[in-house]
């Protein structure tokens, strides 16, 4: 989940339904917000809120969602943690030249960090589905395996940029939004050897996020949110949003967008 704002979290803008006939908007009322220090990203795992930014990690209690309440709160010593996929005991985040940051959220209450994993380029965004991890790079996007969760280890990487990933492990499947248009990885295994290759793409425009909703593969750049169907990268759908994009989250019939100002 990745809902971004400037001094609160939890402030939903607009939903997009998926209809058969096309495409709905949505207004959404604010239930309730945890004041904090700016957060670049977000995850919400067994009813808390992972939120991540300068030098910061915090754990958000939503067992009453109109008083969502700061229960654990952590500096890793990282300068921005620009993303977070929490998974099980452990939380990964994108820390830029840090790397991969791992933190043990075993006890909520209690964040510590674990250790940073170092890739080849500043990493943007990190996310995680079964035991692989995508890192997005502004060079490329890197695998890692977490057979061990608290120690991701290198599997392969990819030559092309993307500012965010969304892992499809089931399909063996990293969608992501790429820095010169849309693309799927595919991950193939050969006598231990892990390799990446590039399955299809859609355009050469930047994107910014995406998102992956039941057959559907969810963008945004800008203004713009565009659906692809997710078997062929063929366009479903676009709709023009108020403001500007600055977070995405989708499920099988919806998708929830932050905007930058207003609604």
């Amino acid at each position: 989940m990745g809902l971004f704002h400037r001094q609160t979290l939890l402030a939903l803008c607009a939903t997009i339904a998926f209809a058969s006939q096309g495409l709905v908007a949505q207004t959404l009322t604010v239930r309730g917000t945890a004041p904090l220090s700016p957060r670049q990203g977000a995850d919400v795992q067994d009813g808390i809120v992972y939120a991540v930014g300068t030098n910061s990690f915090a754990a958000v209690s939503l067992g009453n969602p109109s008083i969502p309440e700061v229960i654990g709160q952590v500096s890793p010593g990282i300068a921005t943690l620009l993303s977070v996929d929490a998974n099980g005991d452990y939380a990964y985040c994108a820390g830029q030249s840090s790397g991969v940051v791992v933190m043990d959220i075993s006890d909520p209450s209690d964040p510590s960090w674990v250790r940073n994993v170092q890739a080849s380029s500043p990493v943007l965004h990190v996310a995680v589905s079964d035991t692989f991890l995508a890192a997005a790079t502004g060079l490329n996007v890197t695998l890692f395996g977490l057979r061990t969760a608290d120690t991701p280890h290198l599997l392969t990487a990819f030559g092309r940029g993307a500012n965010r990933v969304i892992v499809d492990a089931a399909n063996r499947k990293i969608h992501c939004a790429g820095t010169s248009g849309a693309f799927v990885l595919v991950w193939t295994v050969s006598q231990g050897n892990v390799t990446l290759s590039e399955d299809d793409d859609y355009g050469s425009t930047e994107y910014t996020h995406v998102a992956l909703g039941g057959s559907y593969v969810n963008l945004a750049q800008g203004l713009s949110f565009t659906a692809l169907r997710a078997s062929n990268y063929t366009l479903a759908g676009q709709y023009g949003a108020a403001g500007q994009i600055r977070g995405l989250v989708s499920r099988a019939s919806f998708s929830i967008i932050g905007l930058a100002a207003g609604v």
